[in-house]
C-alpha cells in the first residue's frame, strides 16, 4: 500500500517536471520566435525595462514584434543584437508597422509629408538647376519612390516616380549640398534638429509619438535617463496629435505652425544659444488664428488623406489638399456639407437638420479629434451683419477669391537672406554642415545664414493661385549667395539666385497663412493700394537690413509691372501675379461704388 502510494507520488512528480520542462521549452520558443500579438509583455525584455508603457494597448505586442532583437537573452548585448531602435523609421517600416498597416505604409511613403517633392522642384527651378518648374521630381530621401500600380497612369498634379535626391559628388552643384544640409531636417525620412521644441521621431512616430519641448522622458522605463534630451514623453503611440508636434516641422518655411498660434519669428539672437530658444528663435506676438482661439488643432481640419496621403505621388502640396473653408462654413447660397474637395466626408463633422416642420437653420458641429470638444461652425448663409452681407453679395468676391484673401490678419514675410557657402575642406567634421540624408557630419560645405527681413505683414500682396483665385502672396525665395570654393577663393559675392533662363530667381507664391479672423482687411487696403497689387513698396529705405544686397531702390516686393508682366517668379504652375485687367478692375471698384466716401468711412470704422 505504502509502496504503491510512494510510486504514485514519484510518478506525479516526474510528470509535473516533464510538463514544466515542456512549458519552459514552449516559453523559450515564444521568446525566440514570438507570435505577432502577445497576451502579456515579454518578460525577458522587462527584466531591464520594467515599467515601460504598453505602446499598442488595443492589441498588446511582444517587444520583438516591433524591435526584433533576441527576446530570450537576459544580457544587453545579446538581447539587442539585431534590434531595430526605431521600428517606425521608413527604411524598415515594411518589416514592422507595415506588416499590419500595409496600406497606410504605402501611402505614407508617397505622401508629401515624406517626399516634400514640391519643395525640391521649386527650389531647384528658382536656382537654375531645372529649366522648367516640374522638369524632374525628387524626394527628400535616398530612395526612389514609384507610384502604386493602381495610380498609373498618374492623374494631373501627380507623377509616377520620384528620384532619390542627388549628392554634391554626383552634381557638383552647391545648391544640392545646401539643401541636403539645411533643408532636409524636416518631415519623415530624417531626424529633427536636436534643440528646444524640435525634438521628434522619424517615420510614423514623427507624428504618432509625443515629445515635450525639451525632449525629456516621463516614461516608467528605468533605463531611460530622465535628464537626457531627445526622448519621447512616454513609450506610447497616439492619434491625438497636438499642435506642438506639427510645429516641429511647420515652424520653418511658410511658418504656419507658429502663425496659427499667433507668433512671428524674429531675427536670430546671438546672445542666447539657439538650443535655449524654441525652434532656435524669438518671436513677436501677433493675432492668432480664430480656430486656435476656439480650441481647435491642426488635425481637426486636416484629413487623413492629406497627412498619410491617398496613394498618389503629388508634385505640390496644393494638389494633395482637400480641405477648403466652404466644406464646413458653406457659401452665401448653401450650408456646409462636411464633404471635402475630393469628395470625402469629414468623420468629425456632423450635420443637424431642423426637425420636420421646423424652419430653423441647419447646424454644423465639428468634434475635436484632440479633446472631443464640440464646436458649432458658423455658416456664411446665416450671416446677418449688413457689411458682411454686402461683401458676400459682391459676386467677384465669392467666385474669384479664396475666403482667406480677406479673412487673413497677417502673413509671415521673410526676404533678403544672405547665405555664404564655403566649400573649403575642413580637418574635422562640422556640426553646421550635417548631411541629413547621410545622417553624418561633413568635412566640407560650411553654410552660414545672415537672416533677412522677418516681419508680420498686415497689408499683404495679392496674386492668383493654381485654382485661378486671388490669395495672399508672400516671398517664397529671395536669397543672395556668396560662394567660396574648395581652395578658399571667393567665386562670387552676394549674387542673387538666378534661373536657368538667366532671369532673377526671386519668387512670390500664394500662401494659406493660417491667421484667419472674422475681421477682414479694409476695402481700401486692396482697392487703393499699389502694394496689394504687387507693384512694389519695399526697398532698403523701409528695411535698412536689405541695403547692399541689391541695387539701391530695388523693390523687393514688386512682382509685376504696370502692364501686367511678371517681374518675379512663382514656383507653382498656373500661379501668377495679377494681370493688367485684374489690377484695373480692382483699382476702379471703389470709384464705381454708389457711395464711395461712405464705403470708405465704413471700412475705416471696421
Amino acid at each position: 500500500m505504502k509502496r504503491g502510494l510512494l510510486v504514485g507520488i514519484v510518478l506525479v512528480i516526474v510528470g509535473l517536471l516533464a510538463v514544466g520542462a515542456m512549458l519552459m521549452r514552449e516559453r523559450a520558443w515564444q521568446y525566440a520566435r514570438p507570435i505577432l500579438f502577445a497576451g502579456g509583455k515579454s518578460e525577458a525584455c522587462l527584466s531591464c525595462h520594467k515599467g515601460i508603457e504598453e505602446i499598442h494597448p488595443k492589441a498588446p505586442l511582444y517587444c520583438t514584434t516591433c524591435h526584433k532583437g533576441n527576446a530570450a537573452a537576459t544580457e544587453k548585448a545579446a538581447a539587442h543584437e539585431g534590434m531595430i531602435h526605431n521600428p517606425a523609421d521608413l527604411p524598415v517600416v515594411d518589416q514592422t508597422c507595415g506588416t499590419c498597416h500595409g496600406t497606410i505604409m504605402n501611402r505614407v511613403k508617397r505622401s508629401l509629408m515624406a517626399t516634400r517633392s514640391g519643395t525640391a522642384s521649386g527650389v531647384l527651378y528658382l536656382n537654375g538647376f531645372q529649366k522648367i518648374k516640374e522638369e524632374v521630381h525628387y524626394t527628400f530621401s535616398k530612395y526612389e519612390i514609384d507610384a502604386l500600380p493602381e495610380n498609373i497612369p498618374p492623374k494631373p498634379g501627380t507623377t509616377d516616380r520620384l528620384m532619390p535626391f542627388p549628392t554634391y559628388a554626383s552634381t557638383k552643384n552647391v545648391l544640392v549640398d545646401l539643401m541636403r544640409k539645411e533643408c532636409m531636417q524636416c518631415h519623415l525620412w530624417t531626424e529633427g534638429v536636436q534643440r528646444k521644441a524640435d525634438y521628434r521621431g522619424t517615420g510614423c512616430v514623427a507624428c504618432h509619438m509625443t515629445f515635450d519641448a525639451e525632449g525629456l522622458s516621463q516614461s516608467g522605463d528605468p533605463t531611460i535617463p530622465k535628464n537626457q534630451h531627445g526622448h519621447p514623453l512616454k513609450h506610447v503611440l497616439t492619434k491625438k496629435v497636438p499642435i506642438s508636434t506639427c510645429a516641429t516641422c511647420h515652424s520653418g518655411g511658410n511658418r504656419i505652425g507658429l502663425a496659427f498660434t499667433g507668433r512671428m519669428e524674429q531675427s536670430a539672437r546671438y546672445d542666447v544659444l539657439g538650443q535655449e530658444l524654441e525652434h532656435g528663435h524669438t518671436y513677436s506676438d501677433q493675432p492668432a488664428d480664430i480656430h486656435y482661439e476656439k480650441g481647435m488643432v491642426c488635425i481637426d481640419c486636416h484629413t487623413i488623406n492629406e497627412i498619410h496621403g491617398d496613394g498618389n505621388i503629388y508634385t505640390k502640396k496644393n494638389f494633395q489638399l482637400e480641405i477648403r473653408c466652404e466644406v464646413c462654413h458653406g457659401t452665401p447660397e448653401a450650408y456646409g456639407t462636411g464633404i471635402t474637395a475630393m469628395g470625402n466626408r469629414l468623420p468629425n463633422v456632423r450635420i443637424e437638420k431642423p426637425s420636420e416642420g421646423s424652419a430653423g437653420p441647419i447646424k454644423i458641429i465639428l468634434t475635436s479629434k484632440l479633446d472631443g470638444k464640440e464646436h458649432s461652425v458658423p455658416q456664411v448663409k446665416d450671416a446677418s451683419k449688413p457689411k458682411t452681407l454686402e461683401a458676400h453679395q459682391i459676386k467677384s468676391h465669392m467666385t474669384k477669391m479664396e475666403c482667406y484673401a480677406c479673412h487673413t490678419a497677417w502673413v509671415p514675410k521673410c526676404m533678403g537672406c544672405h547665405i555664404k557657402e564655403d566649400l573649403t575642406q575642413r580637418s574635422t567634421p562640422l556640426h553646421v554642415s550635417f548631411d541629413h540624408l547621410e545622417n553624418r557630419r561633413s568635412d566640407f560645405g560650411l553654410f552660414t545664414l545672415i537672416p533677412g527681413v522677418r516681419v508680420a505683414e498686415k497689408d499683404y500682396l495679392l496674386g492668383v493661385n493654381h485654382r485661378g483665385k486671388v490669395v495672399p502672396f508672400v516671398p517664397r525665395s529671395s536669397v543672395v549667395y556668396t560662394l567660396v570654393d574648395e581652395n578658399g577663393k571667393e567665386v562670387f559675392h552676394r549674387r542673387p539666385q538666378t534661373t536657368a533662363k538667366g532671369t532673377l530667381g526671386f519668387a512670390h507664391n500664394g500662401t494659406i497663412p493660417h491667421t484667419v479672423r472674422k475681421e477682414t482687411r479694409s476695402c481700401e487696403s486692396c482697392h487703393e493700394s499699389r502694394k496689394a497689387l504687387g507693384l512694389g513698396a519695399s526697398t532698403e529705405k523701409e528695411y535698412p537690413k536689405l541695403k547692399g544686397l541689391m541695387p539701391d531702390g530695388f523693390l523687393w516686393d514688386r512682382i509685376v509691372d504696370e502692364d501686367g508682366r511678371p517681374v518675379q517668379e512663382t514656383s507653382l504652375e498656373k500661379a501668377r501675379p495679377l494681370n493688367k485687367t485684374e489690377m484695373a478692375r480692382i483699382q476702379d471698384a471703389l470709384k464705381k461704388a454708389p457711395y464711395p466716401q461712405q464705403a470708405r468711412a465704413e471700412t475705416q470704422r471696421r
